[in-house]
Order: C-alpha cells, then sequence, then structure tokens
C-alpha cells in the first residue's frame, strides 16, 4: 500500500486486523499502482477525480474524515 501517511494507516489497519506492507511516498501517491510500485493507494482525496484519471477507483470506508476551519479574531 503506497501513502503518504504510514503512521495513520498502519494504525488503521491494525485496529482492523490487516497486515500489508506500506510504502511511503511524497507526492503523486497515485502514480505508484501505473508504475509498479505498489497494488494499493492510501491518500487524501477531496473528490477522487486525480485517482480516477489514474485509472483507479475508490472502494471501501474512508480511513479519516476532516475538515479545516478557519478561527479569526473578533475585531
Amino acid at each position: 500500500i503506497a501513502t503518504s501517511y504510514p503512521g495513520l494507516v498502519a494504525a488503521y489497519l491494525d485496529s482492523h486486523g490487516v497486515t500489508a506492507r506500506l510504502i511511503h511516498l511524497d507526492g503523486a501517491v497515485e502514480s505508484s499502482v501505473r508504475l509498479g510500485v505498489a497494488d494499493v493507494v492510501a491518500d487524501v482525496v477531496e473528490t477522487g477525480t486525480t485517482l480516477k484519471r489514474a485509472g483507479l477507483e475508490l472502494f471501501g470506508e474512508a480511513i479519516l474524515e476532516s475538515e479545516a476551519i478557519l478561527i479569526q479574531r473578533r475585531g
């Protein structure tokens, strides 16, 4: 599994009893399947468009859902 987040993915897999070899990559993780580096990727996606363009498809549940919140002081 190619990912930029090996700690997060490892914890998720461990909590589900899954053993897999993680490959830590920075950037363009979706290209790792086409290049033969990995069979699966775990990546951050908003819409999945980049993954679809790489010939991949989303499957399973989300590992983590998050949102960005901007906070500003009044005045």
